[in-house]
């Protein structure tokens, strides 16, 4: 099914990119922002079309409204102060610790937290899975943020040919996807590893090419693309593995515990790139500079998940919980099924 989305995600990535590529050189990329409200409004009607009838499982679970909120609001908070001047950063930064320790005391004392809390210190198979997801799009998504920077303000390329390049990228992590699924035993711990050193030589080729270039711009394509196959191949891994650990009634949680995963990841490695990229400047004199540094941040954040942040993860430990999980799903639908048969 991850695959099946992540397919979703490469078809997407082929138009977007380019069709906002197209409105800056156009109109100016003000009016990029202006696209997304008609396409939130036809998801919205979607998704309360297609989600009218939950699962009896999941009707009457409470939603972490209150923690959701504080997480957003410590995220925006610490991922802004970068860019702020000194005053108002010093500010941003201990309104948003402040915020954070409150939202943690708040999830220690929850029932099912938002965020499993053995992800922030990468204990047991779902912590270190979920934290290692963090840094593979901390590496990769935080970087793709600099990437039409260096095309359109070192290379003077135009946005079309940015949006082009991370079109090929959006494309090339669907087929990571399509390849990941595919390994099988311990071939898809070794999947993780690999694609995160796919990642790292990815994000650190660009980054030297920044650094010594100029160099064609199809290398620095190729360059990408390597990353992004890299990023399909691990992360569908680290994904699943992140719900199969989770105990059975917490698996819709962990499902979207991953995902706020992948965007806390993209958030604070964006953040901390463009923090590197302010401290060493971003005047013509630096950005060449500037911008090597974040590609060399990036492939120091994608080798993380292949060294010292493995997953701690058991195949043999999956496929007794795999074997659980069954279990309790064919309960369950002998459970509807006679309910229903009573009604």
């Amino acid at each position: 099914m991850y695959s099946l989305i992540s397919t979703l995600w490469g078809v997407v990535a082929l138009g977007g990119p380019l069709a906002g590529g197209a409105i800056t050189d156009l109109f100016g990329w003000r009016w990029i922002f202006l696209a997304n409200a008609p396409l939130c409004l036809v998801a919205a009607g979607i998704a309360i079309r297609g989600l009218s009838h939950p699962p009896v499982a999941d009707r009457g679970r409470p939603i972490p409204l209150v923690r959701s909120v504080m997480l957003a609001v410590t995220v925006g908070l610490l991922v802004a102060a970068p860019s702020a001047d000194a005053v108002v950063a010093a500010i941003l930064v201990v309104c948003g610790l402040g915020l954070g320790w409150v939202y943690l005391r708040e999830e220690r004392r929850a029932v099912v937290p938002v965020i499993p809390l053995e992800t922030w210190t990468g204990r047991g198979p779902v912590g270190s899975s979920m934290l290692a997801t963090m840094f593979v799009t901390g590496g990769y998504v935080g970087s793709g943020v600099f990437l039409p920077l260096y095309l359109q303000n070192v290379r003077l390329e135009s946005a079309f040919t940015a949006g082009l390049v991370l079109s090929a990228g959006g494309v090339c992590w669907t087929v990571g996807s399509l390849i990941g699924v595919r390994a099988q035993g311990d071939w898809r711990k070794r999947a993780v590893v690999i694609g995160a050193l796919m990642i790292c030589c990815g994000t650190g080729g660009i980054g030297l090419q920044v650094a010594t270039g100029p160099f064609p711009l199809l290398l620095t394509t190729f360059s990408w693309t390597v990353a992004a196959v890299g990023v399909g191949i691990c992360l569908l891994h680290l994904m699943n593995w992140a719900i199969v650990f989770s105990p059975p009634d917490r698996s819709g949680v962990a499902s979207a515990a991953v995902q706020t995963c992948r965007l806390l990841g993209s958030a604070a490695g964006g953040a901390l790139m463009g923090a590197l990229l302010h401290g060493i400047g971003s005047d013509p004199a630096h950005i060449t500079t500037g911008i090597a540094a974040v590609f060399a941040l990036a492939a120091a954040f994608a080798i993380m998940p292949a060294t010292l942040l493995r997953p701690k993860v058991s195949l043999n430990q999956e496929a007794g919980v795999a074997e659980g999980v069954e279990a309790v799903a064919a309960r369950d639908r002998l459970s509807v099924g006679a309910q229903d048969q009573f009604a």
